[in-house]
């Protein structure tokens, strides 16, 4: 990945930390933190795919550049297709829903 796109991802970084920081100073609006907090969900969701791609969103996420030296590191594609049982959890996360008239 080239090396302007991780500077462009710390920017926006750095721009949050600044909107919360910032937070501290406006007095009585600083009790607004958590919605300033809560407003860089849709910021991730649908703001920054428009900038990276899948691809590199995945590495960018990951920490400490886990997954990109990998030998099982899957394609977005790839890990969508995947089972839970095949990236290795042994039960699924609920039970399997059961027919109770039977």
């Amino acid at each position: 990945m080239p090396w302007y796109r991780i500077h462009l991802y710390t920017a926006v970084q750095l721009t949050c930390l600044a909107a919360c920081w910032g937070m501290r100073f406006t007095g009585p609006f600083a009790l607004a933190f958590p919605l300033v907090v809560v407003g860089f969900v849709p910021i991730r969701l649908y703001l920054l795919p428009k900038f990276f791609t899948p691809e590199e969103l995945k590495l960018l996420d990951s920490e400490g550049g886990e997954g990109m030296n990998s030998s099982d590191d899957y394609s977005v594609e790839e890990e969508k297709e995947m089972t839970k049982v095949e990236k290795g959890y042994e039960h699924p996360p609920f039970p399997a829903r059961r027919n109770w008239l039977s």
